[in-house]
Order: structure tokens, then C-alpha cells, then sequence
């Protein structure tokens, strides 16, 4: 892990448990992003008790949260997070700065042992985190481990769960809108942004070079214009959905226009439906999970799955709805 000056990396709280100001108090446990702000707005202002009491609870109530839905889809980030467990604090989260403001969290919760950790998403992901338990409250440190060392089980993303995101997202978009897609923030430790936001600097430099070097090196290479039939090595098809998974590399796959965007030699991880997430209409089929692959056969091509995907029904509650609909039509 590289360190920056004026952090206090071995920084630890005495308690998870202890609140350091009345505002923190208030928003301990909230999960929505954007709620989150708008109390601190209204706050700041001295003008909470204006706020209705449904917005300040912890997680909203349903009506709650589609009213949010209907203001702007953003305001859904962090409603769909899991219930939190007896005693359970968040320490620390993740917010992207997707459509739907997704949010990854990371909880503590007291256990006979001293304390256990967990991080979750929106979307029913199954992550690992290098110290599940520890007997105090970790250091800043360890916390920025977590994240650094953190697993989203599926996905081989390099630097973990902190640069992850980014890494899914630069398939195509320019590295500098990047700069601020991934914030890792908390209350707890004041100092983690500060640090992320120097990784993330970083990040954005040695990337741009990067791809630079990469694009003046095969700038003279031919670009294949004809489209492979057969599946990429290192997929295979999934015995129950039917769909690819498994990792490739970039060099095995049609890139067309966007051959300049991905190393040659780099991995490609590609996930099927098995893996996906619950349709949130039916909550039987599955959807691909947002911030993943899926490949396309025919085309030889990557598909990638962004965040607002999540919202999306499955091919049955699709082909249900259109079928009503022209049921509809045709009463008309």
C-alpha cells in the first residue's frame, strides 16, 4: 500500500459504537447517497426537523423509495442495500457515480470474538475481505486493506475493489471522467477519502501513459476486420443458462473500432446468467449483474453491464409487459 504525507495511517477509533457529533449520530446507518446529503443539507441549515421522518430513518419504507425513484433515479443509490444485521454499524462505503448512484458498503458488527466485517451491493454480490474479524476496531490502515484486498466473487478485477470499477468502466469511457466515479468515504476515518483521492490521481496519470504507450506501439499493427466465429479460449458455455463464462484475453476477441481501448495480453472475465442478479419485478428470473461482462458469440464481442442495467426487468417479465400491452393496444 503507498502512503501519502499528512495521513495518519495508523489512526484507530476507540469504538464503533461511539458517536463522535450529533450529525454522525443521524447518519450512521442511513443508506441512501443521496439522502445522506440532503440531510446534511438540511442540517447544516438548521432546518432538520423539516425533513419528514420517513426520509430519516435508516432504510426507507417502500413508498418512500419509489417517491425518491421518481425525482431522479440517483435517489435510488443505496435504498437497495441489504438490512443491516443486530449491532451491525456501517464503517465506511463505496459510491459510484453511476445513473443509479450504486453503493457498496462496509459493516462491523459485534460477535463473541471482537468484531466481524462484511461488505455488500445492491445487487446480491457475494465479496470476501481480508480480515473478516479483528479484536479492536481496525486501523485506517486496515481499512484501506479491505478495500484494496477486497473480492467481488467473480470478477478478477485488478486492485480490488477500490480501482474495480474503474477498471469496468474504462472499457469505454476516457480516464479522466473517471477521476471521480469511485468515491470511498467515511465518517469513522476522515482521512480515507483523502488518501483514495490521491490513489484515484494517480490512477488516472499511469493509465492515460499507459494507454498512450500501448497505442504508439501498435501503431503499426492491422487491425483484423473479419469477425470470429468461434468462441474465445478460456470460455465456456454454462451447462444451465446456456451463456459464456470464464476469462479470456483481450487478444482472442474482436474489438473493431475499439481495438486501441484494451491490452492485448490483458484478462477478460466474462460471467453468465447463474450469476446475475434477482429481476427486482419478478424477483424469480435473473439479469445480468451491473458492473459485469457477457459475451456475445456470433460477434466474438464483450458486452459490458452498466449500473443503471440493474433497474431493467428479465426477458420474461419484458416479453410479459409487452404482451399485455399490445393486449391493450388491440382492446383500444
Amino acid at each position: 500500500m503507498k502512503t501519502y504525507t499528512d495521513i495518519e495511517y495508523s489512526f484507530r477509533p476507540e469504538s464503533y459504537w461511539e458517536e463522535l457529533d450529533p450529525l454522525s449520530a443521524v447518519l450512521h446507518n442511513i443508506t441512501g447517497e443521496n439522502r445522506r446529503r440532503m440531510i446534511t443539507d438540511y442540517w447544516n441549515e438548521g432546518r432538520l426537523d423539516d425533513l419528514d421522518l420517513s426520509l430519516l430513518g435508516d432504510e426507507p419504507d417502500g413508498i418512500s423509495r419509489t417517491r425518491l425513484g421518481r425525482i431522479h433515479p440517483s435517489f435510488l443509490g443505496g435504498e437497495y442495500l441489504p438490512p443491516y444485521l443486530l449491532g451491525e454499524v456501517e464503517i465506511a462505503r463505496i459510491s459510484l457515480q453511476s445513473t443509479t448512484k450504486d453503493v457498496i458498503t462496509l459493516r462491523a458488527r459485534p460477535v463473541p470474538d471482537g468484531i466481524a466485517y462484511r461488505i455488500e451491493d445492491e445487487h446480491q454480490g457475494t465479496f470476501s475481505v481480508p480480515i473478516a474479524v479483528s479484536v479492536s476496531p481496525l486501523t485506517l490502515a486496515e481499512v484501506i486493506r479491505q478495500f484494496d484486498k477486497g473480492r467481488l466473487q467473480e470478477m478478477d478485477w485488478d486492485g480490488g475493489l477500490t480501482l474495480g470499477y474503474n477498471s469496468m468502466n474504462a472499457e469505454f469511457c476516457n480516464f479522466e471522467n473517471l477521476r471521480d466515479f469511485t468515491r470511498i468515504s467515511s465518517r469513522v476515518y476522515p482521512q480515507l477519502e483523502m488518501h483514495f483521492k490521491s490513489v484515484f490521481e494517480e490512477w488516472v496519470k499511469e493509465s492515460c501513459a499507459e494507454r498512450e504507450a500501448e497505442a504508439n506501439a501498435r501503431s503499426h499493427d492491422i487491425v483484423p476486420k473479419t469477425v470470429k466465429t468461434k468462441s474465445a479460449p478460456g470460455l465456456l458455455r454454462c451447462q444451465q443458462c446456456g451463456e459464456f463464462k470464464g476469462t479470456t484475453l483481450g487478444r482472442f476477441l474482436n474489438w473493431g473500432e475499439h481495438s486501441m481501448h484494451r491490452s492485448r495480453e490483458s484478462s477478460i472475465t466474462v460471467t453468465c446468467l447463474c450469476h446475475g442478479s434477482l429481476c427486482a419485478h419478478c424477483k424469480t428470473h435473473r439479469i445480468h449483474r451491473p458492473g459485469t461482462n457477457s459475451y456475445h458469440e456470433r460477434t466474438n464481442t464483450i458486452g459490458y453491464v452498466p449500473a443503471f442495467a440493474g433497474m431493467r426487468p428479465c426477458n420474461s417479465c419484458e416479453e410479459r409487459d409487452s404482451a399485455k400491452s399490445s393486449e391493450q393496444e388491440a382492446a383500444s
